[in-house]
């Protein structure tokens, strides 16, 4: 939940500064929902990669000893 409050944060009112500041171009259909959009997935992509490699780590550390 906190992920996706700050996502929305982040493209929606960072995002619209920095189109308004000219720091970055919004063309061919881009806008704020998008960099929403790709905030979150890089968010729980992130999330859930990190659960993924520390199942493996606790699995081989069990192995192991």
């Amino acid at each position: 939940m906190f992920s996706i409050i700050l996502s929305a944060i982040l493209a929606f009112g960072m995002g619209s500064l920095e189109t308004y500041f000219d720091l970055i171009e919004v063309r061919m259909g881009m806008n704020e929902f998008f960099l929403f959009l790709i905030d979150v997935i890089v968010a729980f992509l992130a999330f859930w990669l990190t659960k993924l490699f520390l199942f493996y780590k606790s699995h081989s550390e069990k192995k192991t000893a």
